[in-house]
């Protein structure tokens, strides 16, 4: 939806929306030591069906979708605010200096007022709501404003908007000017864009993509699927980041999720671990963040890929987590589908000095040292330090 007129349906493409494409997909390079279960510092009991946590100073909130609310200071872990809200929660928002709790259909009561602007611009999701009239104090014009249901991004670079548009276009505005750019790969669907260290990116479910100076998709950089457009029709449920030194693609489609380190513009696949996701229970934030020497994506565990040869580690709740192994070459029998209804999610991470809060679809907030999150060399044994259970 926008400010300026309603949401168009969401937009479903055809199975095969452009023609047949080579897939690179290569093995690994590195083989993969046994994962290792890390165990939590803390767990603080809250309600089932958490949703997407805010941080504002030094307190994380998270609430339930039962309308449960929770404030835990991230320096004493102590729970600084509960209350039970009126109605139930679907996301978390900020409003000028209001935190606010909307529900469905969207109807945001204010939870806190802090007094001052709380309002944090994120340039890779610079209107979350999707429904923004302005930016950063700067009105939106209609024709930059429309949009499809699905096409939420907008990111911010250089003083300029731009919103990334199903069949792999991009729409800009610079200054008062709004301009469109359409892209010659083929089979393109829904995508988004990451800003990363080494130049902006683009990626939907199965590839990643080279970009112009307008963020327009100029080629496939990784392609693991030959049927290009069959796994986007409806959201992109995967996920980009980078150190500089290396790219962290986690790919998530049909039931299917891996968590793969490329070389930094995506030439050599250098390690690989199959995850579990559901991607069903849409959440929104990010799932997979660079911390320390690799990368942690919360899904159906928590999982930290190293970008050396450490061994990845894994926090998981009662049920088994696949195997680390890594497949010789690629194979569909490598990465079980796993039935959506049997996957709870984590929610996105809240990363805090030295303390990472997570909360689970069942319930509850878990906390971590960022130091459980660290290979070997840099002094810890790869099993982590917490030894308390959760």
């Amino acid at each position: 939806s926008t400010a300026n007129s309603p949401a168009r349906p969401p937009v479903v493409l055809a199975r095969t929306s452009g023609q047949p494409q080579l897939v690179f997909d290569p093995a690994p390079q590195r083989p993969n030591p046994t994962t290792k279960p890390i165990l939590a510092a803390k767990q603080i009991k809250t309600s089932q069906s958490l949703i997407t946590p805010v941080q504002i100073n030094n307190t994380a909130y998270f609430a339930a979708k039962d309308g449960n609310f929770y404030g835990i200071n991230t320096d004493s872990l102590e729970v600084v605010e509960q209350l039970k809200l009126a109605q139930p929660v679907n996301r978390l928002i900020r409003d000028g200096s209001r935190l606010k709790a909307e529900s469905l259909p969207p109807n945001a009561q204010t939870v806190l007022d802090f007094g001052s602007s709380i309002d944090a611009l994120d340039p890779e999701n610079a209107d979350p709501s999707g429904t923004a009239a302005s930016i950063a104090g700067k009105p939106l014009p209609q024709k930059f404003s429309q949009h499809l249901f699905a096409e939420k991004q907008v990111v911010s670079l250089n003083g300029k908007l731009y919103r990334p548009l199903t069949l792999g276009g991009i729409r800009i505005l610079d200054g008062n000017n709004v301009s469109e750019h359409t892209t010659k790969v083929v089979g393109m669907g829904l995508w988004k864009i990451a800003l990363l260290p080494q130049g902006p990116m683009g990626y939907d479910n199965t590839s990643v993509y080279a970009l112009d100076d307008n963020l327009r998709p100029t080629k496939r950089l990784i392609n693991l699927d030959p049927d290009v457009g069959r796994w986007t029709s409806a959201r992109v449920n995967s996920f980009l980041a980078s150190d500089g030194k290396s790219l962290c693609f986690l790919s998530a489609y049909n039931n299917k999720a891996r968590m793969m380190i490329w070389s930094p513009h995506g030439s050599k696949k250098l390690r690989e671990v199959p995850v579990t996701y559901n991607e069903t229970i849409t959440t929104e934030g990010n799932r997979l963040i660079l911390l320390g020497d690799g990368y942690l994506f919360c899904g159906g565990e928590l999982t930290w890929l190293p970008s050396g040869d450490a061994a990845p580690l894994r926090f998981a709740i009662g049920a088994p987590i696949p195997s680390a192994a890594a497949p010789a070459r690629r194979s569909a029998a490598i990465i079980t589908p796993t039935a959506p209804r049997k996957v709870q999610n984590f929610t996105p991470p809240i990363v805090s000095g030295d303390k990472i809060l997570v909360g689970h679809a069942a319930g509850n907030v878990y906390v971590f040292d960022t130091s459980t999150f660290a290979a070997p060399s840099s002094g810890q044994d790869g099993t982590g330090r917490a030894q308390s259970n959760p």
